[in-house]
């Protein structure tokens, strides 16, 4: 190993660390605890509907982070690499550039590790909505029966500290969906809208 490599623990004490002989099962996909709640809120002509949804002891496998701040192909990175080992000195989470996917020790940075293993615990604003009725004497009086306005939003925010994109969002790029993996997926919309309902 030399200055600048990425680190792996030697865990069968055999002197040096091997992708195939030091490997043990990591993290658990599957959550402690999900669910959501949805309340519905209303006062004189008011009201308000908000949709809640969480996860809670599930880790995601950032496969994502670890391509963009690999350094070991032709991919666009990260600001994280800039801060990455230059010389002998520098300490740094992020170890130094070899192109191509070996270094001299047997492990890569692009190996799978718990660097890259995070919590996927969320809670999600999935969906808000506002509205106002206006009294029936009024509306009436310019011909309609009923006339109410709102707003309304979706994906509004996420609490987590998930570094990705969604921790909802989880598969593999390659189109084969995988549970606890995040590769190059997209985050869910977020979606705002206004609207008017009137009856005649």
């Amino acid at each position: 190993m030399r200055g600048g490599d990425a680190k792996f623990e030697d865990l069968n004490n055999d002197g040096s660390t091997n992708r195939q002989f030091d490997r043990v099962i990591i993290g658990n996909a599957l959550p402690k605890h999900f669910g959501g709640i949805t309340n519905n809120f209303s006062y004189k002509g008011f009201d308000l509907n908000v949709i809640v949804n969480w996860s809670y002891g599930n880790d995601i496998y950032n496969m994502t982070g670890a391509t963009l701040t690999s350094m070991a192909e032709e991919y666009n990175q990260t600001t994280q690499v800039l801060n990455r080992w230059k010389q002998q000195g520098d300490v740094t989470t992020i170890p130094k550039a070899i192109y191509g996917p070996f270094g001299v020790s047997g492990a890569s940075a692009t190996d799978a590790s718990s660097r890259y293993l995070e919590d996927g615990s969320f809670i999600r604003f999935r969906n808000i909505t506002f509205g106002y009725t206006v009294p029936s004497a009024l509306v009436q009086k310019i011909g309609m029966s009923s006339a109410r306005v709102y707003i309304s939003g979706q994906n509004l925010f996420t609490i987590t500290n998930y570094s990705g994109l969604d921790p909802k969002n989880q598969n593999v790029g390659t189109g084969t969906p995988t549970l606890g993996v995040d590769y190059l997926t997209q985050p869910q919309p977020r979606i705002l809208m206004g609207g008017l309902t009137i009856s005649f």
